[in-house]
Protein backbone atom coordinates (compact mmCIF):
# COMPACT_ATOMS: atom_id res chain seq x y z
CA UNK A 1 0.00 0.00 0.00
CA UNK A 2 2.96 2.49 0.56
CA UNK A 3 4.47 1.60 -2.99
CA UNK A 4 0.50 2.83 -4.22
CA UNK A 5 0.50 5.67 -2.50
CA UNK A 6 4.23 6.42 -3.59
CA UNK A 7 2.97 5.85 -7.52
CA UNK A 8 0.52 8.27 -6.77
CA UNK A 9 2.14 11.06 -5.15
CA UNK A 10 4.66 10.74 -8.44
CA UNK A 11 1.91 10.86 -10.78
CA UNK A 12 0.63 13.72 -9.01
CA UNK A 13 3.67 15.11 -9.50
CA UNK A 14 4.88 14.44 -13.24
CA UNK A 15 1.00 14.91 -14.72
CA UNK A 16 0.35 18.14 -14.04
CA UNK A 17 -1.49 21.18 -15.54
CA UNK A 18 1.19 23.80 -14.37
CA UNK A 19 4.09 20.96 -15.70
CA UNK A 20 6.25 18.56 -14.36
CA UNK A 21 7.87 19.48 -10.29
CA UNK A 22 11.14 17.97 -11.47
CA UNK A 23 12.27 18.02 -7.83
CA UNK A 24 9.06 16.97 -6.21
CA UNK A 25 9.70 14.28 -8.47
CA UNK A 26 12.89 13.35 -8.05
CA UNK A 27 12.64 12.86 -3.82
CA UNK A 28 9.91 10.40 -4.58
CA UNK A 29 11.88 8.32 -6.83
CA UNK A 30 14.76 8.38 -4.41
CA UNK A 31 12.39 7.68 -1.62
CA UNK A 32 10.49 5.08 -3.52
CA UNK A 33 12.59 2.39 -5.06
CA UNK A 34 15.14 2.27 -2.36
CA UNK A 35 12.08 1.39 0.28
CA UNK A 36 10.25 -0.77 -1.91
CA UNK A 37 13.78 -2.92 -2.98
CA UNK A 38 14.58 -3.04 0.75
CA UNK A 39 11.34 -4.06 2.18
CA UNK A 40 10.81 -6.64 -0.71
CA UNK A 41 14.84 -8.27 -0.11
CA UNK A 42 13.85 -8.54 3.20
CA UNK A 43 10.70 -9.93 3.19
CA UNK A 44 11.87 -12.77 0.39
CA UNK A 45 15.07 -13.74 2.61
CA UNK A 46 12.97 -13.94 6.12
CA UNK A 47 11.80 -17.48 6.45
CA UNK A 48 8.33 -15.39 7.91
CA UNK A 49 7.02 -15.04 4.51
CA UNK A 50 5.89 -17.27 2.08
CA UNK A 51 7.57 -15.73 -1.82
CA UNK A 52 5.17 -17.72 -3.91
CA UNK A 53 2.01 -15.74 -1.63
CA UNK A 54 4.25 -12.71 -1.81
CA UNK A 55 4.35 -13.31 -5.70
CA UNK A 56 0.33 -13.58 -5.64
CA UNK A 57 -0.48 -10.80 -3.46
CA UNK A 58 1.57 -8.28 -5.99
CA UNK A 59 0.34 -9.84 -8.87
CA UNK A 60 -3.49 -9.83 -7.65
CA UNK A 61 -3.20 -6.08 -7.05
CA UNK A 62 -1.59 -5.24 -10.34
CA UNK A 63 -4.51 -7.39 -12.12
CA UNK A 64 -7.04 -5.75 -10.62
CA UNK A 65 -6.13 -2.17 -11.38
CA UNK A 66 -5.33 -3.53 -15.02
CA UNK A 67 -8.83 -4.57 -15.22
CA UNK A 68 -10.44 -1.65 -13.81
CA UNK A 69 -8.66 0.33 -16.09
CA UNK A 70 -9.52 -1.95 -19.15
CA UNK A 71 -12.93 -2.01 -17.86
CA UNK A 72 -13.36 2.00 -17.46
CA UNK A 73 -12.10 1.73 -21.16
CA UNK A 74 -14.44 -0.10 -22.73
CA UNK A 75 -17.55 1.25 -20.74
CA UNK A 76 -15.83 4.65 -21.64
CA UNK A 77 -17.01 6.01 -18.39
CA UNK A 78 -13.63 8.57 -18.68
CA UNK A 79 -15.11 10.07 -21.35
CA UNK A 80 -19.04 11.13 -20.75
CA UNK A 81 -21.03 13.15 -18.12
CA UNK A 82 -23.07 11.56 -15.55
CA UNK A 83 -26.30 11.15 -17.40
CA UNK A 84 -24.39 9.12 -20.25
CA UNK A 85 -22.78 6.78 -17.56
CA UNK A 86 -26.07 5.69 -15.95
CA UNK A 87 -27.44 4.88 -20.00
CA UNK A 88 -24.10 2.88 -20.37
CA UNK A 89 -24.45 0.93 -17.38
CA UNK A 90 -28.10 0.24 -17.74
CA UNK A 91 -27.45 -1.36 -21.40
CA UNK A 92 -24.49 -3.77 -20.01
Amino acid sequence: MVNLYFISLLVRSTLRPDGVDKTAALVILFIKFPLLYVSGYLMVVSDFFNPILLLVGFTVNLLVMVLKAVGRTILKLDNMDISDRQESLKSV
